[in-house]
Formats: structure tokens, sequence, C-alpha cells
């Protein structure tokens, strides 16, 4: 029975995970298509300050046809399945990118995927690098859309979380590689330590010591 209960309260948490991610999805696509919570309220048959509500995460259990209701009125579909408790869902990009990104790492470093950002928070980064405090909160991320929202966020974690060092690991793809050189430097100056830089530190066991950008 306390096992059953492990998995429930671990499917919960996975669960809210998971629609924090979609509502990040659907709140970017909205920016990029230009159009406002009121509009998106209006095609919703709902009022802007509810949309707003979904979009900051405070409707604790929204349905998944509401769900997709939104998804679809910003242009994206939403698939949901059952897998097995023993295996982990993950986009098959990212597990590709987190591979080999791993695969750099001292074999004495610790690594932790899906670690939570902070007790009772839905967010998790996607991998901890090292042991708190001196460790680096991993962020994979397979194709850039909206830089700035999509580090805003990954900001917002490192804070929640109070982690030393946040590292984008980016795939290396020529439109991720374009929108990287479009955000300029500010984008340089809060992740100021290079790929090279941290990959170097990884293979030496070295927990980096500045926040990064790396493709892989």
């Amino acid at each position: 029975m306390t096992n059953r209960l492990y998995r429930i309260a671990e499917a919960e948490r996975r669960a809210r995970r998971q629609l924090a991610s979609i509502l990040d999805d659907i709140h970017e696509r909205r920016l990029a298509a230009g159009v406002n919570q009121s509009q998106l309220g209006s095609a919703l048959r709902c009022s802007r300050s509810w949309v707003g509500t979904i979009e900051r995460g405070e409707v604790a259990d929204l349905g998944l046809v509401e769900l997709s209701r939104m998804a679809a009125a910003v242009g994206l579909d939403l698939s949901a399945r059952t897998f097995d408790g023993a295996s982990v869902l993950r986009d098959a990009g990212q597990v590709k990118l987190l591979n080999r990104f791993r695969v750099d790492c001292h074999a004495q470093l610790s690594w932790r995927l899906e670690s939570a950002v902070a007790r009772g928070d839905p967010r998790a980064f996607d991998a901890l690098i090292g042991r708190l405090p001196d460790a680096a909160a991993v962020e994979a991320i397979t194709r850039l859309r909206d830089v700035q929202a999509q580090v805003r966020r990954a900001q917002g974690k490192q804070e929640a979380a109070g982690i030393p060092v946040l590292i984008l690991l980016v795939a290396a793809t020529y439109a991720n590689r374009v929108a990287l050189r479009e955000a300029g430097s500010q984008l340089r100056d809060a992740f100021p330590a290079s790929s090279r830089a941290i990959l170097a530190q990884l293979r030496r066991g070295e927990v980096p010591t500045r926040n990064g950008i790396v493709l892989r």
C-alpha cells in the first residue's frame, strides 16, 4: 500500500510538472503569434482574466479538454497517452541531447534527472549536476522559439531553487544557432561561460562555476 501511495503521489507531481510545461508552450506560442490574452479569451469564450489565471498556473486541476482547446486556439495539438510506469516519458530529441551531454561529464560527477525546483513547486530542472549547495542545473532545449521567454523561465527556476549555476543545453542546430546569435549581448552577459569552458570543467570532474550555454 505504501508503494502504491508513493506512485500515486509521484504521478500527481509529474502531471503538475507536465501541465506547467504545456502551459509554457501555449504561452510561448501565443506571444510568438502576437495574440493577446483578450483575443485568446474571445476564441475560447472566456474572459481575459481567466486566461491570465490559467497561464500563471493558478488553476490547480485544469481539465484535458479545456487544455486541448487552449492549445488548439494558438495552433498547437495536445496529445496524452499512458505508458509503463517503469519508464520515463521524454521527448526523443531531448533524451538524445541529455545523453550526449552526460557522456561529456566525468564519471565521478553526481547526475540526477528531473530534479524538483523546490518542495511544493511543480517545476523541475531537466538535470542537476553535482550536489547542493554547489550544483549546476541543466535546462535542455531542443528548439529555441522565444529565446527571451525561455531564458526568463529557466532563470526563474534558478532563482526559486537558489541554484548557483544554470546551464542551458541547446541542440546544435542551424536554427538554434541563429536564434542565439540574434538574442545578442544580453544573453551572453547572463550566460558568460562558453561551451568549451563548461565542457572542459565537466570532463575534469568539476561542477561549472558560471552560467553558460552549451551547444551539443
